[in-house]
């Protein structure tokens, strides 16, 4: 669904207002200006909200005094005037020293020390109220000089005045806006309910905003709804916006995210789970995990977890989330849920159900999905349905017992999209989907088999898509840049010293250095266990040599620096601080007890301070054994300034080609986030390292399957040290890397991939009101996808786009870097040239008519292939060009070197 403004985006700011606690970050994020209540936000939520440039603004009350700040109880009661029951605050004589005292030196100060640069200034006619009108002027006077001097102090910040008509024009240079209240849509906070604002109130209001509008400032008009009337929510937004207005339509209690000038689309989609029906009480064992996830990420969407046993999310969702999914492994005991289901879809949420519902009683739900329970229908039966969404991986098979079936009731808007059918051709439902969202349960999601391997049954890209009602525009993608697949690869420590079956049994880290790294110029990270080759180790009489060979290694210029621990941890969550390595969980070094610390930074700084060239310093750690960290090793991590990488369960192949065998890309831990690793390593492949040990070879397949029919994944070439140990699994190696070097890639480090991953995870996207597209949080994240066959990208109007490349499963835009997109489109292709691929990042992009102007790096020498429907083209540069050619509309061009330095680009 559409709801496009058709307004004109002018220079105006977007401005939201929100004053609840737990602010969704990700969605105000994309506003320009966001009006907050300083009390209910935390400092990492400030910086979350200010990641994309957002100012934030401060509320602060000049005419009254909230009972509620811990501060009322320090305020003398002489300079109340009067109270306002209504909002539980008392009025305030303005002119009084001591309150202009506490604004000024206290509230003020304070808010200016926690970051805010902006403040709104609320409360500015309350004097009306308890004041006779003879003492209005010294009211008004007052409130002048406390915004003057708030000026004077903090001659950066920006200031928003909720009214003040009688004044405004005295104050008008020191401030940015004036907010007004109910231009359409109001509230009644006495009687505690909506109301229409009057004709007569509006023609006196609007004279009002166009003499603030002739003194140059910004007009915010405030309207109030309830959340379940969106659609006139918009209407009024779009009425405002035309008047030349900045619009927000919300609830009275400003806890909603509302319309606006920008219309948000929320990414974030929440995964509900009880904890006491997983494996160890963890999500990362669930099904949701396993299989519902990696479909979600592939449509743009983020996943985030909750764990219903701490407690049923109580703040509007449907404003946040994209929707809610489940996939119980039974019925849940968690008081409450089921009419808490219920409000979730009167509000206008979506849930998408699969596996078991996990109601314990489901009838009282049925009813808003249109559904019905039904007797068991005669045999035989046959399944029939919509072909594109049953059958993914294998047919659908009726169970013999134990099926629950169901019937549409009369005039159900749900759409079924599978079904059993009986013998006198009655049809019972199985999947269906609607305004409520849709319902796949067991056993018509994914059918197991006696080996444990899962099969889709339904289509859960198109089944998500349609149950959720996903926007249809494209999505932020983390496998591409500049219409080229990532490519990183990865070393782990594991086996550095072991001696090869060569010649001479050198290290097996020396056979990588020559046999792999030297030869291979591409991006490697690599690591060691500070336990195998440090003289606090396992081997102290070697050290001397092994740590010589991995300074060799660290200098090379195609390698980053990570660590791979201390001691090797194999089952992270069995480990207590202070347990010891006689407990089997660790390497057993002598007299070592377990220290979470030593493990992270304590590995990274021995090889900082012992192994590191001068030139480079370690970044990275790489999870160890099992890689299932616990919250406190990821936060140690992001503490430290550190990234790590590793698990996941990435590895399908040509005998099971299944979704399941393709992980997501992060595990959330508590309030953590580890990123998984794009690909299992060669331990995988050969059985554990008992052989073949040409296994690894299979991983091929992996990247062939993640990459079509949908590009699931980037390129990630990952194994062990130990690998140079075997002659087969050198050459399987050697394989690997020459295969990889035929396929169009972005060569990068693996630091670049997880910056990708999280920038991935907080890019917003909003529609703006002139049909185009807003993408904040663009400078790290440079691709969007869309599916095959929409309209062109219209690179003349579009701001942050370099070009665009079709590929097997959709349109891949390229950004040029700029931190907020603007994406307009096209019925027809562009004949102006745009890029169309490169194995490089940009560093510059300024496109003009026939000219491009830029400047990219690769970690690699440079390839770039242009776009133009001109007949002559030419680029200047004053590097080196080893190759170029052209063919049909594409301009190919090959740097001596990975930086191509300014180059221009022009066609007539």
């Amino acid at each position: 669904m559409l709801w496009w403004l058709p307004a004109v985006v002018g220079a105006s700011p977007s401005v939201a207002f929100y004053y609840a606690d737990s602010p969704p970050t990700d969605i105000l994020a994309q506003y320009d200006w966001v009006v907050l209540e300083s009390d209910h936000v935390t400092p990492p939520q400030q910086k979350a909200l200010r990641r994309f440039g957002t100012e934030l603004f401060a509320y602060v009350s000049l005419g009254e005094a909230e009972r509620f700040r811990d501060s009322h109880q320090q305020l003398d009661r002489k300079m109340f005037s009067g109270e306002n029951r209504g909002w539980n605050s008392d009025i305030v004589d303005v002119t009084h020293p001591d309150w202009q005292k506490y604004l000024l030196e206290q509230r003020i100060p304070m808010l200016w020390e926690q970051g805010y640069r902006g403040f709104f200034l609320d409360t500015l006619d309350s004097y009306q109220v308890s004041h006779d009108e003879k003492d209005w002027p010294a009211q008004q006077a007052a409130l002048i000089g406390i915004i003057e001097k708030i000026k004077q102090k903090y001659p950066q910040a920006k200031l928003i005045l909720n009214r003040g008509f009688e004044f405004v024009d005295k104050v008008a240079d020191k401030v940015d806006a004036l907010a007004v209240e109910s231009l359409y849509a109001g509230w009644d906070q006495k009687n505690k309910k909506y109301r229409e604002v009057s004709e007569k109130d509006r023609q006196w209001l609007r004279p009002q905003l166009a003499r603030v509008r002739q003194l140059g400032l910004e007009v915010i008009v405030i309207d109030y709804l309830p959340p379940e009337e969106k659609q006139k929510a918009r209407k009024i937004a779009r009425q405002v916006l035309e008047q030349g207005f900045i619009p927000w339509v919300s609830t009275p209690q400003l806890d909603y995210i509302g319309s606006g000038s920008i219309t948000p689309i929320p990414r974030r989609v929440l995964m509900l789970y009880d904890s006491k029906l997983e494996p160890q009480g963890q999500y990362h064992f669930s099904n949701l995990h396993f299989y519902a996830e990696l479909p979600l990420e592939y449509l743009g969407y983020v996943p985030v977890m909750h764990d219903i046993q701490e407690g049923l999310p109580q703040s509007q969702l449907a404003d946040r989330y994209a929707g809610v999914v489940t996939w119980f492994a039974g019925k849940t005991k968690v008081k409450g849920y089921g009419k808490w289901l219920q409000r979730l879809i009167h509000a206008g949420g979506k849930i998408v159900m699969f596996g078991n519902s996990g109601l314990q009683n489901e009838d009282m739900l049925l009813q808003l999905f249109g559904l019905e329970r039904a007797a068991v229908p005669r045999s035989p039966l046959s399944i029939g349905g919509d072909k594109a969404m049953m059958g993914f991986e294998i047919r659908p098979r009726i169970p013999r017992h134990g099926l629950e079936y169901f019937r549409l009731v009369k005039n159900s808007k749900s759409l079924v999209h599978m079904y059993v059918q009986d013998s006198d051709d009655h049809q019972y439902p199985v999947v269906v989907s609607g305004d409520w969202g849709g319902m796949a349960l067991r056993p018509w999601d994914v059918e197991i088999s006696f080996d444990e391997t899962a099969r889709w049954v339904i289509n859960p890209f198109l089944f998500l898509q349609q149950a959720l009602q996903l926007a249809d525009i494209p999505m932020p993608d983390m496998t591409t840049e500049n219409g080229s697949r990532l490519w990183l690869n990865h070393i782990d420590g594991d086996g550095f010293l072991n001696r090869a079956e060569m010649p001479g049994n050198p290290y097996a880290a020396e056979v990588i250095y020559e046999k792999i790294l030297k030869k291979y110029r591409y991006p490697h990270t690599v690591s060691i266990v500070e336990g195998e080759i440090g003289p606090a180790g396992l081997y102290p009489e070697a050290s001397p040599e092994l740590e010589a060979i991995a300074r060799k290694i660290f200098s090379l210029p195609n390698v980053e620096l990570a660590s791979h621990s201390y001691s090797h941890p194999f089952v992270w969550m069995l480990l207590k601080e202070g347990a010891s390595s006689k407990q089997g969980y660790t390497l057993p070094i002598q007299d070592y007890r377990f220290d979470l610390r030593r493990e992270i930074q304590g590995s990274i700084d021995y090889i900082n301070t012992r192994l590191a060239p001068a030139n480079k310093k370690a970044g990275v750690f790489l999870w160890t054994g099992d890689a299932f960290p616990g919250e406190k090793a990821l936060q140690l991590v992001e503490e430290n300034g550190l990234v790590a990488m590793n698990g996941g369960e990435t590895q399908i192949n040509d005998l099971k080609p299944f979704l399941s065998f393709v992980s997501p890309s992060t595990r959330t831990v508590g309030t953590w986030l580890q990123i998984y690793a794009p690909v299992m390593n060669e331990n995988i492949y050969t059985n554990n390292w008992q052989g073949p040990y040409y296994g690894f070879r299979r991983v091929i397949e992996t990247f062939r399957l993640t990459d079509k029919p949908r590009r699931l994944k980037p390129i990630g070439i990952y194994y062990h040290f130990y690998s140079g140990s075997k002659p087969a699994a050198l050459k399987a190696l050697e394989q690997i890397y020459q295969w990889a070097e035929k396929q169009e890639t972005f060569p990068l480090y693996v630091s670049d991939y997880i910056s990708r991953v999280m920038a991935w995870r907080q890019m917003g996207v909003a529609r703006l009101p002139d049909n185009g597209l807003l993408y904040q949080g663009g400078e790290q994240l440079r691709t969007l996808r869309w599916k095959t066959g929409h309209a062109s990208p219209d690179f003349s109007r579009s701001s942050g786009v370099a070009g665009v490349r079709r590929l097997h499963d959709g349109d891949y835009i390229h950004l040029n870097g700029d931190n907020k997109v603007r994406l307009y489109f096209q019925k027809t292709a562009a004949r102006a040239p745009y890029l169309l691929r490169a194995n490089g990042r940009i560093i510059h992009w300024q496109s003009e008519g026939g000219n491009i102007d830029f400047r990219m790096h690769a970690e690699v020498p440079l390839q770039v292939v242009f776009y133009s429907g001109y007949t002559n083209c030419q680029l200047s540069s004053s590097r080196k060009i080893v190759r170029k050619y052209k063919k049909g509309n594409e301009w190919h061009y090959w740097f001596s070197s990975g930086d191509s330095g300014n180059v221009r680009f022009s066609c007539s």
